[in-house]
């Protein structure tokens, strides 16, 4: 322990953030520090208690001289947690500073690895020190004064610099932020959308900067920065909740920069297309931002963007369409190089219905993996199957459209075992792989090999594009080829179980409504299946139009409740018309065998 007070900036404090469970521990090094003279905020009386408790530490997150994180297993076992918020709130801060300034000052209490552990990738930036046993060392707390002491010298956050940009530079992907430029776009893949750094508002301008950009450009680059990445990639709610963070601070600096107005809706719209916020809330906010962009830079490409996913993500219906459409179109013609804009048009076309065009355009902007999708809907299944293979050569792990074309358009069950045999072994503990190799070994009547499968896949649940079930139906079904039938039953009764789980959260789902009725009508017990089937049709009074792998499934269920005059029509007309309406696949002869 130091010998008495070392001389500090009087207007700096230590924040000591730490989890419920490190409470111990984060006193010791509060007690050290506050013995040597340095003002902590820790108190719990005073942090932990009251109506304003949360604006309080927020306030004194943002004045503190020093912000020291308290690392340690019980943090790694701890996803949620208020304490990540304070690091959240820290590293957001640390933003508007100078790289060099010493202001995250990570502690590690016990033997938890800097590699594994569970931090903002800011800390890792930051020199980490570790304090063996709880032994507070007075070369500690000499650090803390020192960092403490220089906080008066340290410099002002670094100035970036930004680049001109000029507009014969077309098809550039990431441009730099001027100050009064947005660095961001929607980019969607998949139907997924994010934040990527755009061109400029308009083509031929040119923006004169000053030497040093703005608080409000730093926090829009760090935002676009925050979500970007290469096509295919899907960023994570806890990146899209920083670049949120963000541009709310950068709005209440400047709320009338359209350019913010529109980043933010084009972050909201995100969450939307990700499914990782789709309620009315998340829909009624991108509404209102789009409106005030609208407002403030109606002539702006990122506004126009913002407002055309607007109409395909959140008004999406069959009148916002051809508005959408015409949007992406103008949009597209000013960024001809934006495989973003391209995707998303696509996937309006789809939306209209217009599904040859749709896989024309979508080959011709080099995304055959999504074009394919497109040649099944019409029914083209040499179309499908030149798509799919483009779709290899890129991606060789991009297996479901090749996939489709051999099981279901081909019937090549050998075709189909080469593909998943050359997958690296991580693959096959995926839901899609793993459906596929179900299917594949049911219709080849191999239930030992069905069990293998499904013996090495570790969820509970197969989460498929068309399929989602529990487990252990496909092991009863294995069991009942190989004539056990006991087995059969006890795997039906545990897959039953798992359904009624669900149910009890979600009890108008007809698709776990149909696989009750399904694992009942498995187990003999005719009149609760026969009750799922008339709740089932109650809540889908068209089955017997549709197409799909649920109304595949109510066929058997009828079927083996002695139902057959509906079932067998609906077959009938499949097999004399195996394109349908909407799933040309459920008509081939391979799926009915399922």
């Amino acid at each position: 322990m130091p010998d008495g007070p070392y001389p500090v900036n009087p207007q700096g404090a230590v924040f000591l953030s730490y989890a419920s469970q490190d409470a111990e521990a984060a006193k010791r090094i509060c007690e050290s520090l506050r013995a040597a003279g340095i003002e902590v905020w820790f108190d719990q009386s005073e942090l932990r208690g009251g109506d304003a408790w949360d604006q309080n530490i927020r306030q004194k997150i943002q004045s503190c001289g020093l912000f020291v994180p308290v690392i340690s297993a019980n943090t790694q076992s701890r996803p949620e947690g208020y304490f990540r918020l304070e690091w959240k709130l820290a590293v957001d801060r640390s933003h508007l500073m100078s790289d060099d300034y010493p202001f995250l000052v990570p502690v590690v209490v016990d033997g938890t690895p800097d590699a594994a552990a569970r931090v903002p990738a800011r800390f890792r930036e930051r020199q980490w020190t570790r304090i063996a046993e709880g032994t507070i060392t007075s070369a500690f707390v000499e650090r803390i004064a020192s960092l403490l002491a220089g906080e008066q010298k340290a410099a002002p956050a670094a100035p970036r610099v930004v680049k001109r940009v000029s507009a014969g530079r077309k098809g550039r992907r990431s441009v730099a932020i001027t100050v009064l430029l947005v660095a961001a776009v929607a980019m969607i893949a998949g139907g997924l959308l994010w934040l990527r750094s755009v061109k400029p508002e308009s083509p031929g301008s040119t923006v004169s900067p000053g030497p040093f950009s703005s608080p409000v450009d730093d926090l829009l680059a760090r935002a676009a920065s925050a979500t970007k990445g290469p096509p295919g990639f899907v960023p994570s709610k806890e990146a899209l909740d920083s670049a949120d963070n963000m541009l709310e601070k950068a709005k209440s600096l400047d709320p009338t920069n359209g350019a913010i107005w529109a980043a933010e809706a084009l972050n909201d719209l995100s969450y939307i297309s990700n499914a990782i916020d789709e309620s009315a809330l998340r829909k009624s906010r991108v509404a209102a931002e789009v409106e005030r962009a609208m407002a403030l830079a109606p002539h702006s490409f990122s506004t126009r963007l913002a407002h055309a996913y607007e109409l395909f993500h959140v008004v999406n219906s069959s009148s916002s369409f051809p508005e959408a459409e015409s949007e992406m179109k103008k949009l597209l013609a000013e960024s001809p190089g934006s495989l973003d804009i391209k995707m998303t048009l696509g996937f309006v076309l789809r939306r209209e219905g217009r599904n040859k065009e749709a896989a024309t355009f979508l080959m011709q902007a080099g995304f055959p993996g999504q074009a394919a999708w497109e040649y099944l809907h019409v029914g083209d299944w040499k179309g499908m199957d030149a798509a799919a293979d483009l779709a290899l050569k890129g991606d060789p792990l991009d297996v479901d459209p090749k996939l489709h074309v051999e099981l279901y358009g081909f019937e090549d069950v050998d075709a189909v075992r080469r593909i998943l045999d050359g997958l690296p072994p991580q693959e096959m503990l995926k839901d899609n792989p793993v459906s596929f190799a179900l299917v594949d070994r049911y219709m080849l009547r191999e239930p030992q090999k069905m069990l293998e499968i499904a013996g090495s896949f570790p969820g509970e649940w197969i989460t498929s594009w068309f399929f989602l079930e529990p487990k252990a139906a496909w092991e009863g079904n294995a069991y009942r080829l190989m004539g056990q039938t006991e087995a059969a039953k006890a795997k039906w009764q545990f897959a039953l179980k798992e359904i009624e789980d669900r149910l009890a959260t979600a009890s108008d789902d007809a698709h776990l409504i149909l696989l009750k009725s399904d694992m009942n009508s498995a187990l003999g017990r005719n009149d609760d299946a026969a009750a799922g089937v008339q709740l089932f049709e109650q809540l889908r009074p068209n089955a017997h139009l549709s197409y799909g792998i649920d109304h595949l499934r109510w066929i058997g269920v009828k079927l083996r409740l002695g139902q057959r005059d509906v079932p067998l029509r609906w077959l009938e007309q499949h097999l004399r018309d195996p394109h349908g309406d909407f799933f040309p696949f459920m008509g081939r002869h391979a799926f009915i065998r399922i």
